[in-house]
């Protein structure tokens, strides 16, 4: 059975999962794009897998070709996993808040002296001391800010994506999902 969390007079969001989902569904659907192709209700399941908390949206995005018809109707299902910390460990410096010239060497092939040197041109660089630098990437803090809902890297659009409209749906669909935040 099939609840209804939210009609907004044009299309309605709904769901069939527990209702102690039913607020974060509802904080989801509010962020989803409608319009432009995506045309139909939103129908979105929660479920918990390993301790994490993963929603997958249904919907129909419809195509339109060159002369701007509507020619054909694609089900979508973008997943996402709910991230209640909207921060995480850096991925580059692992937390410490600082990397190595050594590390940036090994993956590149230079000398620690000529990537401290190229590095340290870079005015976004701050050395840290003799032999490491702040991240880069977290500004030495040790984390990274992520989104509460994070789009998985499964497919999106089911079938195979038509030449005549369809060419690039997935990727279009992918960036549009990829940051609702």
């Amino acid at each position: 059975m099939y609840t209804e969390l939210a009609n907004y007079g044009y299309y309605k969001v709904t769901t069939d999962s527990p209702e102690k989902y039913h607020e974060l569904i509802q904080e989801l659907a509010d962020k989803l794009p409608h319009g432009s192709g995506i045309n139909g209700n939103w129908h979105i399941k929660a479920y918990q897998y390993k301790n994490r908390i993963y929603l997958q949206a249904f919907n129909i995005y419809e195509a339109m070709n060159e002369n701007g018809f509507y020619c054909h109707r694609y089900v979508i299902h973008p997943k996402f996993i709910y991230n209640p910390e909207l921060t995480k460990v850096c991925e580059y410096c692992k937390g410490m808040k600082y990397r190595t010239y050594e590390e940036i060497a090994e993956k590149t092939g230079e000398s620690w002296e000529h990537v401290k040197s190229r590095l340290l041109d870079d005015l976004r660089f701050i050395e840290y001391d003799d032999r490491t630098f702040v991240c880069n990437l977290c500004s030495g803090t040790g984390r990274t800010k992520i989104q509460k809902f994070e789009l998985l890297p499964d497919r999106i659009v089911y079938g195979r994506e038509l030449n005549c409209c369809g060419y690039g749906l997935e990727d279009y669909l992918g960036d549009t999902f990829a940051c609702l935040d």
